[in-house]
Parts: structure tokens; C-alpha cells; sequence
């Protein structure tokens, strides 16, 4: 949908919701707690949310054939030249990445698939619990999965990149522990990744030994304090996606987090960070929230000076309290999804991954820093960023990068 519209969500039996909009039609859609009766009404989407543009796809799990797998897919009119695989965070769903999708589609040719993680937005649950798994290996072979059926959409020497945000970019970096995935790909993009946990999924040694003990027992108690409605909000910069994910039905908004899988997180992070050193990418693009209060920008940075990069990698600074650099207001969520299409499509250029050529230089660190909303001119913000294959800073980023650092990759 384009505008906002209610939607009145009223039980149609184990498995099923009818919802009537208002337009007064009717569509069956599944329900979002397996096995549970609800009435969800005032439920709003927008082009924000709604995955406009996208078809939508059940797929059979590969770790349980009894559950289904959402996936959203959309492409060019002819054949694309690249692919990109979109990864959501923890409680959100792919159809946040509609307008994204839309401009990778149609600006540089590329065919987008998103994928709704297990216990995530129109995926079924695990246990009968939202935002829920009982190991990191519930969710990394969903990933790779999708990443095999995207590849399989495309041209041979098509490259493909893939998009973590959040909770997602930390089960990207997992994905690349794999060294033949990290080869395939030509291109990873991050967005306010996670690898050591916030607080309240980070307790004291001896409390976290004590969860341990309790997650093998016990694994889906809830842990206290752990869904701050406050922090979930000032994720959001733009108020318009701040209330829609209070009331988006597929948003596990106000879930709290489990302890099995606050566990399983923390011991996957933790061997996450072991592996930074003897990982390498092709090309990496990071966002992050200088004052992100769900995951600490030294995530980022410790990223960057850990990993190994072949060719170019960027840190792009973005002033100011958020975390969801996709909902951002207008403004910014615009540069930024321009700096990903052209990031793809300077990376898109005369590429075939079975001839993988490794450079001996070592790639210089760019930082790029985002105006913030009370500097920016509305006029500059519509302004596009250059078309020369190769730049993706915008008009207005600032770079402590020298000049030859901005070279198009080897």
C-alpha cells in the first residue's frame, strides 16, 4: 500500500486471519503466533513497511520441513546484473526494505530477494515463540539457503552482495566465517551491526553461567527487562516508522528476548569475534549511529580493524540517537539508500566471481560522516550523488580519506 490504511486482523481458525482493510476487501494471511486466536485491529502499514513491490514466496525450511520460510523477491524487466540478498534484524521482517529494494531494482539492475528470518514476520514460528531460536544454526543455513536460490536466479558472472542490518549484519559476518561464502561474494554491507551484546543480553560472568544452566532447562523464560520500549522507539529517527513499528503485525514489537537465545547469541558473538582476524572480504560498506543505544558503534569499528578487505571498505558515521538507518527521516534514509545502489553498482562493474584476483595492497580505512537532520539544507538533500563508477560518497559526507584511497577497487 502506498498510504496508511487500517486493518482489522480477526480470527480465522489454527493458521489462518482474515483481514479485512479498508476497502472493505478481505485476504487470508497467516497468523503471526501459531496457534493462537487474535483480534489485532488499527494495525497500519505504509510504503515503509508494507514490502510494496515485492513478491512474496513461502519456502520450505532446511532445518524443519514442517515450517515455512517468507521470502520477498523483485528484479529488473530484463536480465539483472547483480543480486542482493537483504537480511532484517531482531523483531523486524523484510518488508521494512520495500524502498530500498525498489531503488536497487530499478537503478542498478539489480534482482533483490529478502528473506523473513524463522520466528520472524510472515515466517513460522520456532516453539511458538516470536524472534525465538534455540541456536545461531536455526537462522545461518536460512541465510545461506537464500542466498543458493538467489544465486540461482541469476547470470553466471553476476555479482552478488548481501545485507545484514542489525541482528542480520551479525548472521552475515557468521555466514562469511564460511571462506567459500566470503569468495562468492562480491560485496557486504552492514548496518548497525551486533557483536558484543548490549547490557541486558551481557549480565555479569557468573549471572550469564547461571542463564546458561537455566537455557538448557529452561530456554524459552523470558529475560527481564529485555524489550526497554523506550530504546525500541529512538531506534527509529523518523516518528512516522517509530509508530508504525508499534503496530505493524508482523513487527514483534514488545516481544521480550528469550533466554536460550539470548545465550546462543552471546557464545556465537563471542566466537564471531575469535574469527575476525582470519576472515577477509571482497568489498565492505558499514552504517552506523554515533550514538546508538542498541548496538555500540565500536561494533562497527572494531569490524573494520579487524577484518580483512580486498578492496575497498568504508565506516559511514550518522549523527545522532537511531539504529534503523532504513527508517531514518526522508533526508537521510534517501543518501543512504543512494550510497548503497551506487556502492552495488561501481562493484557491479566488469565483475566475475570465478576469477577471483587477490590484491597485495592493503585497502585504507574511509570514514564518512552523514549531516545530521538540524544542518541539512532540504534543497541539497535532493541532489543526487555522482554517477562515476567507483564514488559513493554523497554531495555532503565529509572523508578523512586520502584522495588515492578513492580509486575504484583492484
Amino acid at each position: 500500500m502506498a498510504t496508511t490504511s487500517p486493518v482489522c486482523f480477526v480470527s480465522g481458525g489454527f493458521g489462518g486471519t482474515v483481514a479485512i482493510g479498508a476497502d472493505s476487501s478481505l485476504r487470508v494471511c497467516r497468523s503471526q503466533r501459531t496457534g493462537w486466536r487474535r483480534l489485532c485491529c488499527l494495525r497500519m502499514t505504509n510504503e515503509l513497511n508494507s514490502g510494496e513491490g515485492f513478491d512474496g514466496a513461502l519456502v520450505e525450511s532446511v532445518r524443519d520441513s514442517k515450517r515455512n520460510i517468507y521470502e520477498r523477491r523483485t528484479g529488473p524487466d530484463g536480465v539483472p546484473a547483480s543480486g542482493v540478498l537483504l537480511v532484517h534484524g531482531h523483531l523486524m521482517h523484510s518488508g521494512w526494505f520495500g524502498p530500498l529494494a525498489r531503488e536497487l531494482s530499478t537503478r542498478a539492475e539489480a534482482k533483490v530477494h529478502g528473506i523473513d528470518l524463522p520466528s520472524h514476520g510472515k515466517s513460522d514460528n520456532i516453539n511458538g515463540c516470536r524472534g525465538y531460536g534455540k541456536s545461531m544454526d536455526d537462522f545461518v543455513p536460512e541465510v545461506k539457503a537464500a542466498l543458493s536460490r538467489l544465486q540461482k536466479t541469476l547470470p553466471e558472472d553476476a555479482p552478488i552482495f548481501v545485507l545484514g542490518e542489525s541482528f542480520g549484519g551479525s548472521l552475515v559476518l557468521m555466514l562469511n566465517q564460511d571462506p567459500e561464502v566470503a569468495k562468492l561474494l562480491k560485496g557486504v554491507i552492514l548496518c548497525s551491526p551486533v557483536v558484543r551484546l548490549p547490557p541486558v543480553m551481557s549480565p555479569p560472568r557468573i549471572l550469564l553461567l547461571i542463564l546458561k544452566i537455566v537455557s538448557m532447562l529452561l530456554p524459552r523464560i523470558r529475560v527481564p527487562g529485555s524489550f526497554p520500549v523506550e530504546t525500541w522507539k529512538k531506534g527509529f529517527p523518523d516518528p512516522t516508522a517509530a509508530e508504525l513499528s508499534t503496530k505493524d503485525p508482523n513487527t514483534g514489537y514488545g516481544e521480550p528476548i528469550r533466554v536460550g537465545f539470548a545465550t546462543a547469541l552471546a557464545k556465537a558473538v563471542e566466537k564471531l569475534e575469535d574469527d575476525f582476524p582470519d576472515m577477509e572480504l571482497r568489498n565492505l560498506l558499514v552504517f552506523h549511529y554515533e550514538e546508538d543505544m542498541r548496538s555500540d558503534i565500536s561494533n562497527s569499528e572494531l569490524i573494520l580493524d579487524s577484518i580483512k578487505v580486498k578492496g575497498r571498505k568504508e565506516l559511514v558515521r550518522i549523527p545522532g540517537v537511531g539504529h534503523q538507518v532504513f527508517q531514518d527521516i526522508p533526508e537521510r534514509r534517501e543518501k543512504t539508500i543512494e550510497k548503497v545502489v551506487n556502492f552495488v553498482k561501481a562493484n557491479s562493474l566488469a565483475s566475475k566471481p570465478k576469477t577471483i584476483t587477490v590484491s597485495k595492497k592493503t585497502p585504507k580505512l574511509h570514514v564518512a560522516k552523514m549531516p545530521s537532520p538540524a544542518t541539512m539544507n532540504p534543497d541539497e538533500a535532493k541532489k543526487t550523488e555522482p554517477e562515476e563508477a567507483g564514488k559513493t560518497e554523497t554531495a555532503e559526507a565529509k572523508t578523512t580519506e586520502p584522495e588515492e584511497a578513492k580509486k575504484t577497487e583492484p
